[in-house]
């Protein structure tokens, strides 16, 4: 996919649109931050030529015969003695003559001034500000036309100590915008497994959210979120956000009154997120429709995962590990809830309680695997019975029992021997939820999960809970199903 890229770098001199910018990777340029956003490549002596008037087509001469690696696509400033003027190269006509896209409202005609190329700018909120429309004098997001490309904020590493608002009018033009952290170069994916080593954003204090996105279709990949304010969350998605794409983040969250992360809106997919030693709940989901693959919430002091007013979610691939309450807490109104795949472990309660008296309904669990909790494996709070689609579940140690109040359970729910030889796990004390092989344990979940034998004849060999086990001659080992890129 094709990228329109700005830059964010650790020690950038300052948030300007004259001396930072924005680049295009594609065209081979290396970005320099300089003592203070020296950018990429400034050339002096051009001459701007009004092509029409307005919002359009301009062209811009450099006297001195020269673009140097400018290329089609790239975003340049054109520094007028009334404002720093962005626009975009839309073709190069000769060695001398470049024409360019104007996105303000029209490109002063002017003679001998000065052109920037790239660079980079000190915070990801002015990154994000300056994806805003309607900041015409700072460098835009792209062109209605011609055809435009979705945008990318390359974040280089180090620690970022500030809040950021993604909170611009619904416009992009109707694209898509990605935050990417990397770790050397752009595109790097921040590393993998022990070595990932994303940016990290600190709100430490500050009264705002570390993150917070309250637009359409951002995509966060490859972060570190840290809050330390009672007040706030590490992310927060509002209500007014729709088909955002947040994937590889860790989110370190110290303040007691509120969960790491507030997810709301609808159509949003999670993809690889962490949230370790939460001081109160680990993450909360209200809203419509969310995909959420190879979340991971450890040692929350309140409930792992809060679901409330959730219409629609698929959570799989996932683990709650001891958390100081339950590891699911559901509320009324809660349905077309699906856990396939997952992990609830070690809870102070029951690996999911549906905590309101109410018409349950359209929530299934199956594949699961439910282990030393303190209460139940699934709660139910109505006596007269809660229906829930329970099937090929696993059951070990939870200490009051499977289930309380569950109705419509299947028939190949199993129960593992009480005690160390039923322990389907290599090490999940330690964090460890590899399959072991024991006859009395892992062997017991390992290949024997849903669909098994489908109606068409296909026959699945699917092992329960969130890690799959390498099959018979795979030379031993695992696939990480949920956590294929780390967290180690």
């Amino acid at each position: 996919m094709a990228y329109t890229t700005y830059h964010v770098t650790k020690g950038a001199g300052a948030d300007d649109p004259t001396n930072g910018g924005s680049m295009n990777t594609g065209n081979g340029q290396v970005y320099d931050i300089g003592g203070a956003d020296g950018p990429c490549e400034t050339y002096a002596n051009v001459d701007a030529t009004d092509l029409g008037g307005g919002v359009g087509y301009h062209s811009l001469d450099n006297n001195e015969a020269n673009w140097g690696t400018t290329a089609v696509g790239d975003v340049i400033c054109h520094d007028t003695a009334v404002n720093q003027e962005p626009c975009m190269v839309t073709a190069i006509v000769g060695s001398g003559v470049i024409e360019v896209y104007s996105f303000s409202g029209g490109l002063l005609s002017a003679l001998g001034k000065n052109v920037n190329v790239g660079g980079a700018w000190a915070t990801l909120q002015f990154a994000a500000d300056t994806m805003d429309p309607s900041n015409a004098n700072q460098f835009p997001s792209a062109p209605t036309s011609p055809g435009v490309n979705p945008l990318r904020v390359a974040v280089g590493p180090g620690t970022y100590t500030e809040t950021v608002a993604i909170d611009f009018a619904d416009g992009l033009f109707d694209n898509s915008m990605l935050f990417d952290g990397y770790f050397a170069t752009p595109g790097d994916d921040a590393m993998d497994g022990a070595s990932w080593s994303p940016p990290i954003i600190d709100g430490t204090t500050a009264a705002a959210h570390t993150v917070a996105i309250s637009v359409d279709y951002v995509h966060l990949r490859n972060f570190i979120l840290s809050k330390g304010n009672v007040a706030y969350w590490c992310l927060n998605v509002s209500s007014a956000s729709n088909a955002c794409f947040l994937e590889r983040l860790k989110l370190n969250q110290a303040s007691t009154t509120r969960a790491a992360t507030l997810i709301d809106g609808g159509f949003h997919e999670i993809r690889d997120m962490w949230v370790p030693d939460a001081a109160e709940d680990g993450i909360s989901f209200q809203g419509t429709g969310f995909v959420v693959d190879g979340l991971r919430v450890t040692d929350a002091v309140g409930v792992g995962l809060v679901l409330n007013t959730v219409d629609g979610l698929v959570m799989r691939n996932s683990i709650i590990d001891s958390p100081g309450s339950h590891c699911v807490t559901m509320h009324a109104n809660d349905e077309q809830v699906a856990f396939f795949g997952c992990v609830f472990y070690n809870a102070t309660g029951s690996g999911i309680l549906l905590s309101t008296a109410s018409d349950w309904w359209k929530i299934s669990v199956v594949n699961c695997i439910f282990a030393k909790n303190s209460r139940y494996g699934i709660e139910g709070i109505d006596s007269d019975g809660v229906i829930v689609h329970a099937d090929w579940n696993w059951y070990w140690d939870n200490t009051l029992g499977e289930v309380l109040y569950i109705e419509n359970r299947g028939a190949n729910e199993t129960t593992l021997t009480t005690g160390s030889t039923g322990d389907p796990w290599n090490g999940a004390a330690g964090g460890d939820f590899t399959l072991n092989n024991v006859a009395t344990g892992g062997a017991l979940v390992r290949q024997l999960g849903s669909p098994g034998t489908s109606i068409s004849g296909v026959v699945s060999y699917t092992d329960g809970g969130a890690l799959q086990a390498v099959a018979a001659g795979g030379g031993g080992g695992v696939v990480d199903r949920g956590f294929n890129r780390g967290f180690a």
